[in-house]
């Protein structure tokens, strides 16, 4: 069974695009049948790359986000994805805002209890945190779905 994922941030430029690039590696190490991809909660990058501090963090680790142009979530991305992955808690209130109730079991944040930060505003250190971040949690999410570990 192929899984299909959707990690969602704020513009769809730093955070999210990152998670789905280090996903769509993690399905390819761990042997796994699956999509990654992302979206935003609002449409104010819609059509552009990924922010070039994204960029290059992830070709630093060997992995091209250079393809991603932003959008926003939109109402078919509830059926067609297996989950939904948030970046933090705003995100993930807008995100149920929108979600039909029947979905809401599907959304779920990236890190178990807590928060990615949006690195935005700041420097390639901090986008270098974030990637690093996404990918411990990327990773243990693909091996949930390997069947490693247990789901929490």
């Amino acid at each position: 069974m192929s899984t299909k994922i959707l990690f969602v941030c704020l513009g769809n430029i730093c955070r999210s695009p990152l998670a789905a690039g280090i996903m769509t590696y993690m399905f390819e190490k761990y042997g796994l049948e699956g999509t990654a991809h992302s979206a935003g909660t609002s449409d104010w990058n819609t059509g552009s790359q990924a922010d070039r501090r994204s960029i290059k963090v992830a070709l630093d680790k060997g992995i091209d986000i250079r393809v991603h142009r932003a959008r926003q979530l939109r109402n078919e991305d509830f059926e067609q994805y297996d989950a939904i992955i948030v970046m933090d808690g705003a995100n993930e209130r807008a995100v149920r805002s929108v979600a039909p109730p029947a979905v809401h079991n599907k959304i779920k944040r990236v890190v178990l209890h807590g928060e990615v930060p949006d690195p935005y505003y700041g420097t390639e250190a901090a986008f270098r945190e974030v990637f690093e971040t996404l990918w411990t949690n990327c990773d243990r999410l693909a091996r949930e779905l390997a069947g490693e570990l247990k789901q929490p």
